[in-house]
């Protein structure tokens, strides 16, 4: 009994130390310390002698000892993140503190965190409400301390696809451009007026603020820059930097809900409604400017690009597409979580990394190298320069693992009771993840308190992340001896043994191989924007001026552009048949050559002859063939297309720096010799377009060379078309669209030949269809189900592109089929070996175009995974429907007006008619089709 009562009186002395502590930090009249600290003691008491309940059943997480009333505030510390890692050391990585009347969880491990996220993400998805919340944010109407619900789902949506998302950080380039190349001319500024050092924490917050103001807001309201909003800019920072201490701040109401009272004696609550009232009048301000100006621009005169977060946030509200009215104080609380969590958290990551750089001479050294070599002698560093300073990323990487912008991420507050790491968590715990922890965790890092960048290189081990399964590799080369003759071919046979992921490694490239519907489905519909950028090539990097083009144009905002360009512009469906005089001349002049020709006839090569000048006619205006049949523009892209086929050492070995040896190989010579005359080529058409078009604006537009050149004099583009970018998408047409358009025409006369019922069979629809009349037109062809069928199950059978063009994914890490894909994998879909799978197709190497009818199955929808011959998702090819339209009306005229059989056979050529292929990115025959024409006669 004496113990109990010493051991009372003890505590009681700590608490009563404690609450004067606290008492005289409140600033106080000396009369109100009094009254206050009796009514504490009133409440400690009763607090001490009310009985507490608890279920000794359940299993609560380790806890350290607390005090009575301040529960564990006193373990806080003046760094928490450091005194609650010291504290789990002891305790484990789940602690369950009680901070004041709080119950607060504490989770200090990498394990516990994926539990969270994979198992109860959603009850650990609220926020606890807090004093300074309630006042600065509008009620919590933000998007960083809403509570979860409704709400917050719309707002955060708008914030990932209307403020954030990938294209939107894209449009901001310029943005970030200015203001880094003003910090950076300030600082040779005091360079070459004295060595006096310079205060570089300051430069950065002032950098960082200047970027995301310019975003936020549209005005960079910056003093430094001398423009007139300094006097603004000087107000604004200071609420800011107001609001954040505010938030930060010890707040009674937040530990003791029954003390709120107190923050209203002690003025804490009147600071933060001054604050508040402040920073509205100004935010008021900045709406109503934006309001303004939108209602003086025209909705055509408003670009996206000079569009800031205000500005699309009050067109959202305008636009009434929300679930929920999206109010102005929405708008504002949206807007200062944005200026608050983007200054703060970028200019301490920019300090901290300047910080470890200056303390490791080595490793600043080793990054200027890579920075330097990439960028060269160029007067700016681009986005594509940085996408490639690999270790410049890890560096950065190691920044962030040892010093989070917040060490401790933003409470949560779990929504209901729940297991976790077998702990009884009750309902309304907030929860503290200690990232600092978690990041400095000796189990989880190797010498985890030491700055060592180079732990993110190659970290792409087997024993942290689940792999797809790999053949076996050679040393250096990889798996580059299995691609054989046939890659397509080779590749199906290994994913018959391997699976339908295989990662492979082509060379130093990681290469993944999709050889499953299923796959290609889930990358289509969960991960289509992380699978959509394009590897850089030496032929493509060369020919399509540096990705100016569409095809191999790497995903971002320029892609986007011209591709919308494309699709609207060029291969719309209304485009495709104003060509149909092109189609109807062309292939008129086919059927001519083939009547004058008589017995015997290279068929194989009057397509491709056909195919290039109907679609050089459609791109630059006229075939530019000679009397002899010739193109030289068409032998120029078949070399070209050559040059897209052919080994090159910088392809598969970019970081053994290789590329020299494709320079003594006299690879890189001969493609930049091919370029330039294929340049010079362009050149010539862009000019005469130009002539015309200046003459007569409606005529000069009746091809894509004029559309474009159109497009640019107009200047109603979302950004500038350059001549650079017209020559790159004219390639790109010119050479994507006649060499799979003859192919597939090439292959589809093979089968039909091979196939003497089918042939049969599809004449006898096209002549019926037809009759007597003298052509065919279009309103015929769309009656010719079984010509559709038997074009269909050629490009099931002979895809023009086995494998379509290859992607690459973005830097995220992304999990498909179950397996870990690293950013910056190349990814190959064997569009042949899907359409040939035997669990998806009845006889899937028989030629029988019977399985397309009365079947919904159909390669222009995007929705038959099965049956891809062109693409899907956001790469797929936009000129479908032109190249298309031209098979269908070649192949009806052939087929109406000849009856076909071998050179030296009979009407059965199944037996000796030659099927082999010849493989580049487009598949041949390997030996041109040599036919009898015969001859019909309505």
């Amino acid at each position: 009994m004496l113990i109990n009562s010493i051991s009372f009186l003890a505590t009681k002395t700590k608490m009563e130390m404690t609450l004067f502590q606290l008492l005289n930090q409140l600033h106080l009249h000396p009369n109100l310390h009094i009254v206050t600290f009796i009514f504490f003691l009133f409440f400690i008491i009763y607090l001490y002698i009310r009985p507490q309940k608890s279920d000794e059943k359940l299993s609560y997480p380790p806890s350290p000892p607390r005090l009575p009333i301040i529960g564990n505030l006193h373990q806080l510390g003046t760094h928490p993140h450091r005194s609650l890692r010291e504290l789990s050391n002891k305790y484990g990585p789940l602690m369950l503190l009680r901070l004041g009347q709080v119950p607060t969880l504490v989770v200090s491990c990498g394990e516990i965190v994926r539990e969270i996220i994979k198992k109860h993400d959603v009850v650990f998805s609220n926020r606890p409400i807090t004093t300074a919340g309630k006042i600065l944010l509008y009620d919590n109407k933000d998007v960083a301390f809403s509570p979860y619900g409704e709400y917050w789902r719309q707002v955060r949506k708008i914030c990932v696809v209307e403020l954030l998302s990938l294209k939107r950080v894209e449009q901001f380039k310029f943005v970030r451009e200015e203001a880094t190349a003003l910090m950076v001319d300030r600082i040779r500024q005091i360079c070459g007026k004295t060595n006096a050092p310079l205060n570089l924490s300051e430069m950065l917050m002032e950098t960082s603020t200047d970027i995301i103001c310019r975003c936020v807001n549209g005005k960079s309201f910056s003093s430094s820059n001398g423009g007139e909003e300094g006097g603004k800019g000087n107000l604004f920072g200071e609420l800011s930097r107001r609001l954040l201490v505010q938030l930060m701040s010890f707040s009674f109401g937040d530990f003791f809900p029954c003390l709120a009272w107190i923050d209203s004696i002690r003025g804490f609550t009147s600071s933060l409604k001054s604050t508040s009232k402040a920073l509205d009048t100004f935010s008021n301000q900045v709406v109503e400017e934006h309001k303004a100006m939108m209602s003086l621009r025209s909705g055509d005169n408003i670009g996206v690009i000079k569009d800031n977060f205000v500005d699309i946030l009050l067109r959202v509200q305008k636009d009434h597409k929300l679930e929920f009215e999206l109010t102005q104080n929405d708008i504002k609380a949206i807007v200062q979580d944005m200026f608050l969590a983007g200054t703060e958290t970028s200019s301490t990551t920019l300090e901290w990394l300047m910080t470890e750089l200056m303390r490791h001479p080595k490793v600043m050294k080793k990054a200027q190298e890579e920075v330097r070599k990439i960028v060269g002698d160029k007067p700016k560093i681009d986005a594509n320069d940085v996408n490639n300073m690999v270790y410049l990323k890890c560096v950065i990487k190691e920044v962030m693992r040892l010093h989070p912008p917040a060490p401790l991420l933003l409470a949560r507050e779990t929504t209901e009771k729940v297991e976790l790491g077998g702990y009884h968590i009750p309902a309304k715990t907030q929860v503290f993840i200690n990232a600092w922890a978690i990041h400095r965790d000796p189990k989880s890092w190797d010498r985890s308190e030491e700055f060592i960048p180079e732990r993110f290189e190659n970290d792409q081990s087997r024993t942290q992340f689940n792999l797809p399964p790999s053949p076996p590799r050679l040393p250096l080369i990889g798996n580059l001896h299995l691609l054989g003759t046939h890659p397509h071919r080779s590749l199906r046979t290994l994913s018959a043994k391997y699976g339908p992921l295989m990662l492979l490694q082509m060379g130093q490239v990681p290469t993944l191989v999709v050889s499953s519907s299923e796959m290609v489905k889930e990358i289509v519909k969960k991960h289509d924007v992380v699978f959509s950028d394009r590897p850089k090539t030496s032929a493509a990097d060369i020919f399509c001026y540096g990705g100016q083009d569409v095809g191999f144009a790497p995903y971002g905002e320029y892609w986007r552009q011209a591709r919308k360009i494309c699709v609207l512009e060029l291969l719309s469906h209304k485009r495709v048949q104003q060509f149909h005089l092109v189609r109807k001349e062309e292939t008129d002049v086919l059927v001519n050559r083939i009547i004058r020709k008589g017995c015997c006839i290279n068929l194989s090569e009057m397509l491709v002859a056909t195919s290039n000048n109907i679609v050089s006619r459609c791109i630059l205006g006229q075939s530019f063939e000679e009397e002899n049949g010739r193109s030289k523009f068409g032998e120029l892209t078949r070399k070209v297309m050559e040059d897209f086929e052919a080994f090159s050492f910088g392809d598969f070995f970019p970081s053994k720096y290789l590329s020299w040896i494709d320079v003594v190989t006299g690879f890189t010579g001969r493609l930049t010799r091919r370029f330039r005359a294929l340049d010079t080529f362009l050149e010539q058409v862009v000019e005469e377009h130009k002539k015309v078009l200046n003459y007569n604006s409606e005529f000069g537009r009746k091809d894509f060379a004029g559309i474009l050149l159109g497009l640019q004099r107009d200047g109603l583009l979302d950004f500038d078309l350059t001549r650079e970018n017209i020559k790159g998408i004219l390639m790109d047409m010119f050479v994507g669209a006649s060499d799979t358009t003859s192919a597939t025409m090439e292959w589809l006369m093979a089968e039909l030949v091979k196939n003497p019922r089918v042939m049969k069979k599809v004449q006898e629809e096209i002549r019926r269809v037809v009759g007597n009349k003298s052509e065919i037109d279009m309103n015929d062809i769309n009656q010719m189900d079984y010509l559709k069928c038997v074009i269909k199950e050629n490009l099931r059978l002979h895809p023009p592109l086995p494998f379509l063009l290859p992607r690459k994914t973005l830097s995220s890490r992304v999990k498909l089929g179950g397996y870990d894909i690293h950013g910056k994998t190349r990814v190959l879909i064997n569009v042949f070996a899907i359409q040939r799978d035997p669990n998806e197709w009845d006889k899937a190497e028989e030629f029988l175009p019977e399985r397309f009818e009365n079947n919904t199955i159909d390669f222009k929808m995007g929705q038959d995974f099965q049956f891809v011959p062109f693409g899907i998702g956001r790469r797929g090819c936009p000129a479908v429907s032109f190249g298309t339209v031209i098979v269908e009306y070649v192949i009806a005229h052939l087929l109406y007006w000849f009856d076909w059989k071998l050179v030296g056979g009979d009407d059965d050529g199944s037996a000796i008619l030659d099927m082999s292929e010849d493989y580049g990115i487009t598949v041949h025959k390997r030996t041109s089709l040599q036919l009898v024409p015969i001859p019909y006669s309505p």
